[in-house]
């Protein structure tokens, strides 16, 4: 997967020195050098957010090229404000309505398996399961985690926050996998500081922070994966 996003990505910035050029030359006229440049990079957002079925990406990259480009489009009128509060409002609507199916993959569950999904309480013990998947909208969760045999989790939290705490749980076969997807959130997990923690997270406009330090050497080993779309991951050691 890695190996597909680098080749994806390197096209894009191929695309974007040719897009450059060619607008030095004078064959894009009324287009300034900066808005080719920043249009290319957006419309990569806007095919990774097609692919990722993020309308949040979606959406607000269409925002973005719209602002930069509002003149050669004719949307003057279309102020920039209007323009990111349609973009909220259609992220809102389209995640009601037509919420992003769990797909399965190298990161993902294991095919075959079902993970509960857990709504309501905040303690999640639920022995025997070694798969979980929350969602929080809308609005402020916590979860502790008390698995014995926890495997792996998936975590989304849109227009919210969301805090895990796995200072309780034990990790199968000492490793776990957790991917998360803040999109317009934040996730933020509590991870004691006697652990491996692995992080492989792709970023679009959003940030992955670290407070505190784990144990490189730790016999648990914990990889944290996924995709953080507008949106905040903090990690804090305990």
């Amino acid at each position: 997967m890695k190996r597909g996003r680098n080749i994806f990505w390197g096209v894009l910035f191929l695309l974007g020195a040719v897009a450059v050029i060619i607008s030095r030359l004078g064959y894009l006229q009324g287009i300034g050098f900066w808005s080719v440049l920043i249009t290319v990079f957006l419309a990569g957002f806007l095919i990774n957010g097609v692919f990722k079925r993020n309308w949040g990406q979606i959406l607000f990259s269409l925002a973005f090229i719209g602002i930069v480009n509002a003149r050669l489009l004719g949307i003057e009128k279309l102020v920039t404000w209007t323009l990111l509060l349609a973009a909220l409002l259609g992220t809102i609507g389209l995640n009601m309505l037509l919420p992003r199916r769990r797909v399965s993959g190298r990161h993902h569950f294991a095919e075959g398996r079902r993970p509960e999904d857990i709504v309501g309480d905040d303690v999640v013990e639920m022995a025997g399961d070694e798969a979980v998947h929350y969602q929080n909208s809308f609005g402020s969760a916590i979860k502790y985690f008390g698995y014995r045999q926890l495997e792996q989790a998936h975590l989304e939290s849109s227009f919210g926050l969301l805090e895990v705490y796995f200072d309780n749980a034990v990790l199968k076969d000492h490793a776990g996998l957790v991917r998360v997807e803040p999109s317009f959130g934040v996730i933020r997990l509590y991870v004691p500081a006697a652990w491996k923690v692995i992080i492989d997270v792709n970023t679009n406009f959003g940030g992955v922070e670290e407070n505190g330090c784990c144990d490189p050497a730790g016999r648990e080993v914990l990889t944290v994966t996924g995709d953080v779309s507008f949106g905040c991951l903090q990690i804090h050691y305990i």
